[in-house]
């Protein structure tokens, strides 16, 4: 009886276990919490991320305006005798990739090198290890969150031996978080099969830490990732007014009923019981504005066409908004003329300093510049004819 009992004891003893075991936190189960915590950081202390490649550098960087945190990214090619030899090479490898070749240079892939009739515009070779900035748009604060504080998935502890297993013999790639003046350098090595984690050591303390490959990857591709390429950080449809400026003329420019959606409009101020699907097609153009590419800080537009084959900066329209009363943001968009290719650039209060366009987009907001100004209308009725209506995108 004593040994039926004393057994009994036991298997409830071990279903106990099992029990705590199954249902005990992930928190409790190998690394703690505070393990796992690799950069104690906030938002508000955050101050710099760099990543380093073999052959790039990215660099992040925040920009405080009445407290609020904007981030740029600026990205550059590593001269070459910055970048780190090959293993088993005495110097650095000056070739690069040709998929970055176009992105280096800021030319289109197979762009000719001179401006000949009939073919597409000569571009200027920009020097790649001249820094490239741009603004980041609203998922770069999701990335933010991520790294705030910057935690691991999982503490792997010292690694010093066996570096090849973790893709760490050959270190090529680095990335460092500056917080609050304490910062952490970790090399990246080799990422995992199938989990879509990497690992990643400390450069000082040789901890090695399991990563989600996005903290990496994501800035490895910042360019077409983060870019911000809206103009403004409003939406041109929660505006009440727009004051137009072209070809020495002014005009305001009403927007009625917007919270109607589809029914919205636009009129002018100085008959604003008007109705002119005219405005409604070129502000639907205007919101087709992206942008291509940041110019360096300091360019001024058409410094990236090849010399000497481009003609003077001619401003296209200007445009001033206004909500509640209070100015929302401007609008200077210009075009340069090479031969008889238009380039257009615009400028904002949230690009800060020129950004290039899709020409194509822009061209069509020009054409109908003069019609929206009311000098297509004048014309014709100096001439006696009536300007023809401009049909609807509908």
């Amino acid at each position: 009886m004593r040994g039926v009992l004393l057994h009994g004891a036991l298997a409830l003893a071990g279903l106990l276990l099992a029990y705590q075991t199954w249902t005990r936190k992930p928190e409790d189960d190998g690394a703690s919490t505070a393990e796992l915590t690799v950069l104690a950081c906030t938002e508000a202390n955050l101050q710099s991320i760099k990543l380093e490649m073999p052959t790039h550098l990215v660099d992040v960087a925040p920009r405080r305006t009445s407290g609020l945190p904007s981030y740029w990214i600026t990205t550059r090619r590593k001269k070459v005798e910055e970048m780190d030899p090959a293993p088993g090479d005495k110097k650095p490898a000056s070739a690069k990739p040709a998929a970055n070749v176009a992105a280096d240079s800021g030319a289109p892939p197979n762009a000719p090198a001179t401006d000949k009739p009939g073919a597409t515009p000569a571009v200027q070779k920009l020097d790649p290890t001249v820094p490239r900035g741009f603004l980041t748009n609203a998922s770069f604060k999701d990335y933010v969150k991520r790294v705030t504080p910057l935690r691991a998935v999982r503490a792997l502890g010292p690694i010093r031996e066996k570096l090849a297993d973790f893709g760490l013999d050959a270190v090529g790639t680095r990335i460092t978080v500056a917080c609050g003046g304490k910062s952490v350098q970790l090399e990246v090595g080799a990422r995992t099969f199938g989990t879509g984690q990497l690992y990643l050591r400390d450069a000082k303390s040789k901890d090695a830490y399991l990563f989600d490959d996005a903290f990496v990857s994501d800035l490895e591709s910042a360019q077409f990732k983060f870019m911000q390429t809206e103009l403004h950080a409003f939406a041109v449809d929660d505006v009440d007014e727009a004051k137009v400026t072209a070809r020495g003329i002014e005009k305001r420019l009403l927007q009625r009923d917007k919270k109607l959606g589809e029914q919205g409009h636009w009129v002018d101020a100085s008959a604003p019981t008007k109705r002119n699907e005219l405005y409604n097609n070129w502000f639907a153009r205007l919101r087709k504005l992206r942008v291509r590419e940041y110019l360096p800080e300091g360019t001024q537009p058409g410094a990236e066409l090849a010399p000497g084959s481009t003609g003077a900066v001619t401003t296209v329209v200007t445009i001033e908004y206004t909500h509640d009363g209070k100015p929302s943001g401007r609008l200077e968009l210009v075009r340069v003329q090479q031969g008889s290719a238009a380039h257009y650039y615009a400028r904002t209060e949230t690009t800060q300093g020129f950004v290039t366009l899709y020409d194509s987009a822009a061209k069509e907001l020009e054409s109908d510049v003069g019609l929206v100004m009311g000098l297509e209308d004048a014309a014709a009725a100096e001439s006696g004819q009536s300007a023809e209506p401009v049909p609807s995108p509908h």
